[in-house]
Order: C-alpha cells, then structure tokens, then sequence
C-alpha cells in the first residue's frame, strides 16, 4: 500500500476516530531509506482481483527507494519512561479489574528495570 492509496483508504471513515496499528497508537510518521531498520516487504496483487477478493499473488522484499513508517507507542514504553503515569480505564466495569491488574503488572517491572539499570 502507497501513502496515496492508505490516504484514500482512510477517507471514508470519520476524521475523529482513533487509529492503531496491532491497538498500539500511532505516535508519529516518519520517511526513511527502504533498507533502514529492516527491509521494505510490500504485497503484490493481482490488479482485476484488487478489492473485490483475495488478490495476493505474490511477496516483494526490496532495500530500493523509501518508505513512510507508522511508530507506535506501546504502554510499556511509556511506562518505562514515567512507570508513574495516569491510566485511564474507559471499559465496562467487569473489564476493568483485567485491565488495572496488567498495568500494575507492567508498573512493577518497569520499576525493577529502571532500579537494575540505575535510572
């Protein structure tokens, strides 16, 4: 997918609903080398099958040209860096014990790496 292609992929939904990539949210975008931090892989797609059913073909593997990459923010990464922070839980109330357990979870052990490392 193209920066052209994911923008007109994106107009149809409403401008203020939040966008992830595996749930994590995009941080920032960013333009790089093809061959930076791993190698570009890209789809290729039968054209007449495009959108209308499965249209994989074949896998492209280059270091050539450039690519925009979407950085997300994991909670883990915030947390090492301020294992303080507020959470908020907009859940429904049996969802959010799970959840408050996970993040003191990962609250302790980005503690115990910042004790071991010094910080």
């Amino acid at each position: 997918m193209n920066v052209g292609e994911l923008i007109e992929a994106l107009q149809k939904y409403p401008k203020d609903v939040p966008v992830c990539v595996d749930n994590n949210p995009i941080y920032f975008t960013d333009m790089t080398d093809a061959y930076w931090d791993g190698r570009l892989q890209q789809i290729i797609h039968d054209e007449e099958l495009r959108g209308k059913s499965y249209s994989i073909i074949g896998w492209k593997i280059t270091d050539k040209g450039s690519k925009v990459v979407l950085r997300t923010m994991e909670l883990e990464d915030v947390l090492l860096d301020n294992p303080d922070l507020p959470v908020e839980y907009d859940l429904d109330a049996r969802s959010i014990p799970r959840y408050k357990t996970e993040v003191e979870a990962i609250r302790v052990e980005m503690k115990e790496i910042i004790a071991r490392e010094g910080r």
